[in-house]
């Protein structure tokens, strides 16, 4: 479907005309595994030293689906990157995909923000490269597919559907029911977004979702109180009992919870959501800081304290020479302090002070 055609809502509004003005989108193609692109939105400041956040869709999103949380953080001075995979159909190379295009930006430390099978994807990459990871966000996740897995006997089958099939087994789990008007919104905008994807990228969505990997939290060894769970009270497409696994999995992350949302919490409830993550990552990127000036005050001792090496002859024999007086200062000092240290010169001090003192007493 072409992005002209659209007709939520959503996509008429003045902030998705306002995105798609001031962000373009950008493509890339970065692996040997997929010779599709990845497309991105890169918005907000790029100075040395800002901490991006990046964001991943779920099955039936696009790299636009943030467009509310991009267009209210980057004029804040966050730097989001919205990004769309391509078709990876496991998570190896999922992992070393989104690792190579993370070294295109040469990125050291990143927040990131996931939802639904985006989330997972996050929390498997987190634990294939956890020093990368400053804090992980997690909007109506899960941390398990074995339910999606044991319900999809035709995984395998994925690549070879056709597209209108796919688009079918992908709205089925979309809401019928009376919703709130944002939530409405929010699910037409998705149902559009849906239609843009492609046959290979639903296959592969679809894949890695009925795809059992074991996420494991020690394995991410960074600390788990950098974790935020950002959870809808009312009904999603995620089963209950792994919604619970989530929180069971990381009891020392934070937990947000909004009264109600739908699964497209960061479409229909975006303003709670937004300052939820701006919370967030300004309390890391503080703490961030903090650990890097240390850093660099310790490094600035150790400079001080340890002289330069002198490289040749020549630079030796001028280095002692600026540093004689130095050396000779010391050298006197050590030995003052060791003729105080020494047991034959206390005795004589003792002997001298006391043939003094007679001698005064004497001539008074």
């Amino acid at each position: 479907q072409d992005r002209s055609t659209m007709r939520s809502e959503t996509a008429s509004s003045s902030s998705y005309k306002q995105f798609r003005g001031w962000v373009a989108q950008q493509k890339i193609v970065l692996d040997k595994w997929t010779t599709k692109p990845w497309k991105y939105y890169d918005y907000g400041p790029k100075e040395e030293g800002i901490i991006p956040l990046i964001l991943v869709p779920g099955v039936s999103g696009t790299a636009e689906v943030y467009f509310k949380q991009m267009i209210s953080l980057c004029p804040k001075g966050f730097r989001l990157i919205s990004v769309q995979p391509p078709d990876f159909m496991n998570y190896t190379s999922w992992c070393k995909g989104f690792d190579l295009f993370l070294q295109k930006f040469e990125f050291k430390k990143i927040h990131l923000f996931g939802s639904a099978l985006g989330g997972f994807m996050c929390q498997v990459f987190a634990q294939y490269r956890p020093s990368v990871i400053q804090s992980l966000i997690l909007c109506n996740s899960f941390c398990d597919v074995s339910y999606y897995a044991n319900n999809a006997p035709c995984a395998g089958m994925f690549p070879f559907m056709p597209e209108f099939m796919l688009k079918r087994l992908v709205l089925s789990n979309f809401p019928t029911t009376h919703l709130e008007e944002d939530v409405r919104e929010s699910v037409d905008f998705m149902v559009e977004q849906l239609e843009t994807l492609s046959g290979s990228e639903l296959a592969s969505r679809l894949t890695l979702n009925c795809t059992v990997v074991d996420v494991q939290p020690e394995k991410m060894t960074f600390d788990k109180t950098r974790i935020l769970l950002i959870e809808s009270l009312d009904d999603v497409a995620v089963p209950q009992k792994m919604r619970d696994d989530l929180l069971k999995y990381y009891p020392e992350a934070k937990l947000a919870e909004i009264k109600s949302g739908g699964n497209f919490t960061y479409l229909s409830r975006a303003d709670e959501v937004n300052l939820h993550i701006q919370v967030h990552i300004r309390k890391w990127n503080e703490e961030h800081e903090e650990v890097t000036n240390e850093e660099e005050d310790q490094h600035r001792e150790v400079a001080l304290e340890v002289p330069p090496t002198p490289s040749s002859p020549a630079e030796t024999r001028s280095y002692l020479k600026e540093n004689k007086q130095i050396f000779q200062q010391e050298e006197g000092q050590e030995l003052v302090d060791k003729q105080k240290d020494s047991p034959t010169l206390k005795e004589s001090t003792t002997r001298k002070g006391k043939e003094e003192a007679e001698e005064e007493e004497y001539s008074l």
